[in-house]
């Protein structure tokens, strides 16, 4: 894609575009610690309200519908309030439609997990959540099976709701700090493919997610992520921005850090930056395996 096509952004305007700017440069905390019980509370009111707007649909109501609904965009354009969002690549900013913006995301990080899923019988999404990434999945991903695990009571029974005639996919009740909880994984079809997208920034270290998963390694052809990058490095107002700003929400940063310093994990694809629907909290999209003994 051409950054070109899109309207630029200059970072000196970014706070009319992101109201995190302000408080970050006036060095307040509007969040302390990341927990688990902050986490899931904030995410279990946001499936709630997500259920409550699929039963409002009734027979109208998608992955895609539902999607909609939590970013936003039928209310922004109800509203008659600025719909197009502010999206970076790498250190550019663009201004970009947000269905166009959230199409691309989807797009990089499923034309990433086909182009690893050849020899796959079973593709794993932890944090999925209600299931919609799986959903732009199925549509270009045959003959496997798909899986979406997640915490949340109220993602997980929508999902089963929105998935009930569609044999492919089923859900898990699945949580990241508990080691017991990735038992599924030895259930399934192996060779499995399994992927995050936006869920480990919610641990404050992956490191007790890469020794939960470890065990099941024999089942495990590839794994990958689209995750909060390395941001220690860089010496632009925008890099300085985006490091206060995961400092400031206390997301995580030591996922790429930890997949580095392990002898068991060969890195085969690293892209950092490669999108931001949120400027200050861009994607990299990584791309391991586990090392054969």
């Amino acid at each position: 894609m051409a950054v070109q096509e899109f309207q630029r952004i200059s970072a000196d305007d970014l706070e009319s575009w992101c109201p995190w700017v302000g408080p970050i440069v006036r060095g307040e905390r509007p969040y302390g610690s990341r927990t688990y019980r902050a986490s899931q509370g904030e995410y279990e009111k946001n499936y709630a309200a997500c259920s409550a707007h699929c039963e409002r649909l009734g027979d109208a109501a998608t992955p895609e519908a539902i999607r909609r609904f939590q970013l936003g965009m039928d209310r922004a354009r109800e509203g008659g309030r600025k719909q197009n969002l502010c999206v970076s690549f790498g250190e550019e900013l663009v201004e970009m439609e947000p269905g166009e913006a959230n199409k691309l995301y989807c797009w990089i990080l499923t034309d990433a997990i086909k182009d690893a899923a050849d020899t796959c019988n079973t593709i794993v999404e932890l944090g999925a959540g209600y299931g919609y990434l799986i959903s732009r999945l199925a549509e270009s991903v045959q003959g496997v099976q798909f899986v979406g695990a997640d915490a949340s009571e109220n993602a997980i029974a929508l999902g089963r709701h929105l998935f009930r005639n569609d044999n492919r996919v089923s859900f898990k009740r699945f949580n990241f700090y508990e080691a017991s909880s990735y038992a599924f994984l030895a259930e399934l079809d192996p060779p499995l493919l399994v992927y995050t997208s936006h869920a480990i920034e919610q641990l404050p270290t992956a490191r007790p997610f890469l020794e939960h998963l470890e065990p099941y390694r024999a089942s495990i052809a590839a794994v990958i992520h689209m995750e909060p990058g390395d941001h220690r490095t860089g010496e632009s107002k925008l890099a300085d921005l985006r490091r206060r700003y995961i400092e400031t929400w206390d997301y995580n940063r030591d996922l790429l850090v930890e997949l580095e310093a392990r002898r068991d994990v060969s890195i085969i694809r690293r892209e950092d930056d490669v999108i931001g629907l949120n400027p200050l909290n861009p994607s990299t999209l990584s791309h391991w395996r586990y090392t054969r003994p």
